[in-house]
């Protein structure tokens, strides 16, 4: 519920958990912005008619980019 809690904070909105059983999701997490949307996203994952899109929430701007180093 933590993730819920911080999340909802900030939308002022309640958020609706979407099960994904179908697929292993390495932690990443799927809401609704409303019950309906949430049975129809469930509904979506395992029809595979769902596209990925991983946006994040952080504190702050991110970091400078940098040039990773390919030397051993």
């Amino acid at each position: 519920m933590f993730v819920l809690q911080t999340l909802r904070n900030p939308l002022d909105r309640p958020l609706f958990p979407v099960p994904r059983l179908a697929r292993s999701t390495s932690g990443a997490m799927v809401f609704g912005l409303d019950s309906e949307a949430a049975t129809a996203l469930g509904a979506a994952f395992p029809e595979r008619r769902v596209a990925n899109y991983y946006p994040a929430v952080v504190p702050g701007p991110p970091p400078a980019p940098r040039a990773l180093d390919p030397s051993p």
